[in-house]
């Protein structure tokens, strides 16, 4: 197979990430240079993923099928660099192409279920090459798989055969600037300006920004099949309606980023190069997520305000500039395990995924901070509350990484930086108001996944059974942590968007409430959450038992009984509750059919008195 001869003013090298930029990485920040030393490791990484697929193609002829030979391909590609290699850096460097080309090489060599033929996903090297050639105005023939009814050509567009529905090949013959498609009878012409709707034609969308100088310009893709395959859907139309929703709020959270973030906004406008539209869930207010094969690309369902919209651009810039690092180095050895707590996550994670919630985090408890001091009071009300919550997320992650053993010594180095410089932010003041309410979401977040994925000692459960019923002391609880078990409970912590709520409607810090919210307008919510909420822990506390006595496998309301004994004080029987709740709650199954059995309370008073053999420091 021909090589891709590249003009060289030197030899080949390895990529080199000076170590200020790695340290600019590692304090979660990382200029626009930094950024662009990743776009060129990451060109590089696809350069290789392409000819690892096409060697695999030429090795196997039948991943391509009617299509023409890898061969072709990568002659093109040759031609397409000879004469334009910026379009060719333009193209490959598409995100949406990123993702295709990691799952086409996973195909190639692992296969697919239920996936159609081999030479859909394969072959749509042939539409990135025709893609490539359109741009460089290249006369080119060649044929493209179809799927679906659609021609998907990367950063171009998408041309629809509604008549095909399963899999298919289309011919193609671009030249003079003119490129025809056609699946049987019926033909498809691409615009001369690829960039507008035609008969037959959805282009890729483009939203431009400006603010202050600076500009991001992002494609805005609902038409490309690799966008999401976490989650696959197929092209989807947005109507011009919703297009001008999602370009009025990013205009704003552009203003935003640009005018109290701007050396984010730097890095980003460098960086982010595609937004996908997710469908939205009433059970969250933004959905949102990258991948590290996609690089500059984030999926974002459409947000309520623009605040909501920038930060959650900072979370997933946060995990693209990883993403990218990782390409470059190693932080952590590889660990199939998945047992440690994230606490922004209802399962357990592994280390990697540990490692980039807490990257992501810290950028989100950076924009808080700021945030915090900027716009209306009830802004700067709920923008307190996250920087407080998130501080504390932020940390925790940071603490268990730093327990870790499994971290190179980069890896150290990044967590080290991004403990010193999250420090000094633990001591910042918050108004009495959020640091209640961020403490209460934390604890209440652990406690309610211990309840969920922590295996219970059955050995003490037995002796605690037994001290109970002869009225002795209760066991000691073991210094040791047990084996988390992933058991794929996914829960939702109601209570955050409970005090979400409340904080947003307060008429100023410790003033009387404008709206309290309604139990029913936020899902898993009770009575007993809002007793609690507004300072009623003993109404709480009456709420949440008898919610366990009605059901005692209701765990938030075990949690939430934790909470309102800690709010009315006076008792250590919150501690149990919050600190060991599985413990709690396996106790009083096992002694609920005694002819006399005990009170929740009761018991959590009585394991309450011992001193426990193990906390959660971070957060209790």
């Amino acid at each position: 197979m021909p090589e891709l001869r590249y003009q060289q003013t030197g030899p080949l090298t390895n990529h080199a990430l000076p170590l200020e930029h790695f340290d600019a990485l590692a304090s979660g920040a990382g200029e626009p240079a930094t950024v662009r030393l990743l776009l060129a490791g990451e060109y590089s990484r696809r350069l290789l993923l392409l000819r690892a697929l096409l060697d695999r193609a030429a090795e196997r002829p039948a991943l391509l099928g009617a299509l023409p030979p890898a061969e072709a391909v990568w002659n093109t590609l040759i031609d397409v660099h000879a004469r334009a290699p910026d379009v060719l850096h333009r193209v490959l460097l598409h995100p949406q192409v990123g993702t295709w080309i990691s799952h086409a090489l996973r195909r190639s060599r692992w296969g697919a279920e239920n996936a159609g033929p081999d030479q859909t996903d394969v072959g749509q090297i042939h539409a990135v090459a025709l893609a490539a050639a359109i741009r460089a105005g290249l006369s080119i023939r060649t044929r493209v798989p179809v799927r679906c009814g659609g021609v998907l050509l990367p950063t171009l567009g998408l041309a629809r055969f509604p008549s095909v529905t399963g899999y298919e090949t289309a011919n193609a013959d671009s030249a003079d600037g003119l490129c025809r498609l056609r699946v049987q009878d019926h033909e498809v012409v691409v615009p001369a300006d690829p960039g507008m709707d035609a008969p037959g034609w959805w282009s890729l969308r483009s939203l431009r920004c400006r603010s202050g100088g600076r500009v991001l310009t992002v494609s805005f893709d609902d038409i490309d099949p690799y966008r999401n395959l976490a989650d696959p859907v197929e092209p989807c139309r947005l109507d011009d309606r919703t297009v001008d929703a999602w370009r009025r709020v990013l205009d704003a959270a552009w203003e935003v980023l640009a005018r109290w973030h701007p050396a984010t906004a730097d890095a980003m406008a460098a960086g982010l190069m595609s937004i996908a539209p997710l469908a939205g869930d009433a059970s969250w207010t933004v959905q949102s997520a990258s991948t590290g094969d996609g690089f500059g690309g984030a999926l974002i369902s459409l947000p309520p305000d623009p605040v909501t919209l920038a930060v959650t651009l900072v979370h997933e810039f946060q995990h693209v500039k990883l993403g990218g690092l990782l390409h470059l180095t190693t932080l952590y050895h590889e660990d199939a395990r998945e047992d440690l707590y994230a606490p922004w996550r209802p399962d357990p994670r592994p280390l990697a995924g540990l490692v980039q919630g807490t990257y992501a985090f810290f950028g989100i408890t950076d924009f808080w901070r700021t945030q915090r001091h900027e716009g209306t009071e009830r802004d700067r009300r709920i923008a307190d509350f996250e920087f407080a919550y998130s501080r504390r997320q932020t940390w925790t992650g940071l603490r268990t990484l730093m327990r870790s053993r499994l971290l190179t010594d980069l890896g150290e180095r990044l967590v080290h930086r991004l403990t010193a410089r999250l420090r000094p932010w633990l001591a910042e003041p918050v108004h009495n108001d959020s640091a209640r309410a961020a403490w209460a979401a934390a604890v209440d977040h652990r406690a309610g996944w211990r309840i969920r994925n922590l295996p219970v000692d059955l050995e003490w459960v037995g002796e605690a059974v037994e001290a109970w019923r002869h009225r002795h002391d209760p066991p000691p609880i073991g210094s040791t942590e047990p084996a988390v078990g992933n058991n794929g409970s996914i829960w939702a912590h109601s209570r955050l968007t409970l005090y979400r709520s409340w904080l947003a409607t307060r008429n100023g810090h410790g003033g009387a409430c404008l709206q309290l919210p309604d139990a029913a307008a936020v899902p898993g919510v009770t009575c007993a959450d809002l007793a609690m909420l507004v300072g009623e822990p003993a109404q709480a506390t009456r709420g949440y038992l008898g919610r366990i006595t009605g059901d005692c496998a209701d765990l938030d309301a075990w949690t939430g009984l934790g909470l309102a004994l800690a709010a009315a004080g006076g008792t250590p029987a919150w501690r149990p509750l919050l600190r060991t709740p599985e413990l709690v709650h396996a106790l009083y199954r096992e002694l609920a059919d005694d002819p006399a059995p005990p009170s929740p309370l009761d018991l959590a008073l009585w394991l309450g008195c011992r001193p426990p053999g193990r906390r959660s420091p971070d957060l209790l």
